[in-house]
């Protein structure tokens, strides 16, 4: 049997800390150093790509909320409606079967550039405060799944795990 991703990565952390970094002489402080931060990088990879999937899914489903809250709000003869359908009718993935990680991200990060569109039109007009409402809370979700995603390397504090802050939001077809 193949080891999983997991256990790759815990091969390649034991290496690092129990061979590599031994072996570096008393006054390399700055691989050292340098290897501390792999290690890191291994421990925030261990703790968390089994959630890579399920996190895009779930920021990809939180960006397609707010399009389409933006585009109630956005004027049915701007240039923006054209593109905003478009990235609306994508057809987004369920939990089950996963399709393509890259066809996700790509899918994510066209979203948030026509939410930082649609908002800067929104910004100028009479819904300013409305696209700020929505803006406000599509951030205040970000920084949660944020806090949550970098928590196991001490680099932040999140009162959830990423496991459950996923698991918190209901995705679904929209």
């Amino acid at each position: 049997m193949n080891p999983t991703v997991a256990e790759r990565l815990a091969t390649i952390r034991r290496r690092l800390s129990e061979t590599v970094l031994p072996a570096l002489p008393a006054d390399a402080d700055f691989a050292r150093e340098q290897g501390e931060f792999v290690l890191q990088a291994l421990d925030l990879l261990e703790a968390v790509a089994h959630l890579e999937y399920r996190y895009d899914l779930v920021e990809a489903h939180d960006y397609r909320r707010a399009l389409t809250e933006l585009a109630a709000i956005l004027p049915t003869d701007h240039e923006l409606v054209d593109p905003l359908a478009g990235a609306t009718a994508v057809p987004l993935p369920t939990p089950d079967p996963r399709p393509s990680p890259a066809a996700l991200a790509d899918h994510v990060r066209m979203c948030k550039e026509l939410v930082g569109r649609v908002f800067t039109v929104l910004a100028r007009g009479d819904d300013r405060a409305r696209a700020l409402e929505v803006l406000r809370e599509l951030a205040d979700r970000q920084v949660e799944r944020e806090r949550a995603l970098f928590a196991p390397t001490g680099a932040t504090t999140s009162s959830a795990t990423l496991a459950h802050v996923l698991t918190a939001v209901h995705v679904d077809d929209s």
